[in-house]
């Protein structure tokens, strides 16, 4: 970011993570149906952190230093957008937002279900 303000950028929003534990490819790599829902409870807690538990502490983390630049560099304003919760809510309530599936991927190749890109061929 300082980089971009030193390049001319003077309003930066910078978004944070998502549920990264319940995309699909963490959900078949922890061979769990349940792992996405234990992790995603901001509350739970295991001796494990999670994916999800990683994600909301990059979350707070980054929050704070963009909140710090934007106080430090001349003319800055630069604003984290929190979008866990946002994409969280799909997840739990896909129906509400146009989905019929939050827990497929929707593209798949052979073993490893979700692809890199979602492509016509995939």
């Amino acid at each position: 970011l300082r980089l971009l303000h030193g390049l001319g950028a003077r309003r930066v929003t910078f978004f944070g993570l998502g549920p990264m534990g319940c995309i699909p490819l963490q959900r078949l790599l922890q061979r769990s149906s349940t792992a996405c829902q234990e992790s995603t409870n901001k509350y739970f807690s295991k001796k494990k952190e999670s994916t999800n538990k990683l994600a909301l502490s990059f979350n707070k983390q980054a929050g704070a230093v963009i909140k710090q630049l934007a106080a430090s560099l001349p003319n800055a304003t630069f604003q984290f957008g929190d979008v866990y919760d946002y994409f969280q809510d799909i997840i739990d309530r896909p129906y509400m937002h146009g989905f019929n599936n939050s827990h497929a991927p929707c593209c798949t190749l052979g073993k490893v279900r979700p692809t890199l890109t979602c492509t016509p061929l995939s």
